[in-house]
């Protein structure tokens, strides 16, 4: 963050001093480190919801995962930071409409050129599902992060729905785009991972309208330098598969995610 005070944020005037992930930073979410792990709460509101089930986001819950497996792999390679390749995340539950939800994050294996983890999800003490999330540190030694704190932020707040927040706009069934605006970059300066899965998600949902996802999967690829970035779904049976390609920088694959959806066969 800058250390400024922002103007106050409408649908149609963004804002325009903005640090590293403030749209992130923005959902309601707290962490804290507890052993070699880490422990996330956020609380279920309307601007995160699937307008078509009134239910949590199975990205939002997968963006909070990576940020804070992601503060554990950091802490684990300070002071170097840690680039996500992959995350799993897979629901035998419904998200809640309500409430607040709890992230259970512990290290699987800590190498020096890959780092493991897994998270349990749970909500009023009942477990919901379970993800898998891998890191790496980047090649470039030289690039070092000024701490390894975990993540939280209980002063900022949502005032629209998150994909609105975003500017995600679904222009079809199946194709989704994020375009580039404030907020959307992570602090090395590309699109923040967790905002992929989001325009993921909402290129598959746009296809199984009224179903909330079961499962998310996403490889990370390679950086979006330029934007936008452009999601395109087919799904099948409701299982899908979303390219999520940098249109800017000669519409090269940036992601690949699979879904399913909690009808699927």
């Amino acid at each position: 963050m800058d250390g400024q005070n922002p103007p106050a944020q409408t649908a149609r005037e963004p804002l325009e001093n903005e640090g590293p992930g403030r749209i992130i930073l923005e959902l309601d979410f707290e962490s804290e480190f507890v052993g070699d792990g880490i422990r996330c709460l956020t609380r279920v509101t309307p601007e995160v919801h699937v307008p078509a089930t009134g239910r949590l986001r199975a990205s939002v819950v997968a963006s909070l995962i990576d940020v804070t497996l992601g503060n554990v792999a950091v802490k684990e390679i300070y002071p170097r930071p840690a680039m996500t390749t992959s995350l799993d995340l897979h629901l035998w539950e419904p998200l809640p409409s309500d409430g607040e939800v709890e992230i259970l994050g512990r290290p699987l294996r800590i190498g020096r050129t890959l780092i493991a983890l897994e998270a349990e999800v749970r909500h009023d003490g009942r477990p919901l599902g379970m993800a898998t999330a891998t890191f790496v540190p980047p090649p470039d030694p030289s690039l070092v992060v000024e701490q390894a704190a975990p993540m939280g932020t209980p002063e900022l707040e949502l005032s629209m729905a998150l994909v609105d927040r975003a500017g995600i706009e679904v222009v079809a069934p199946g194709h989704a785009v994020l375009p580039d605006q404030h907020g959307v970059r992570n602090g090395g300066g590309v699109y923040f991972g967790g905002l992929l899965a989001l325009v993921a998600e909402e290129a598959a949902t746009s296809l199984t309208p009224g179903e909330d996802l079961s499962t998310l999967t996403v490889r990370y690829l390679q950086a979006v330098h330029l934007g936008p970035a452009v999601a395109r779904a087919q799904v099948h049976d409701g299982v899908g598969r979303v390219e999520v390609r940098d249109a800017g920088r000669d519409n090269r694959l940036a992601a690949l995610a699979v879904t399913r959806t909690f009808g699927a066969r």
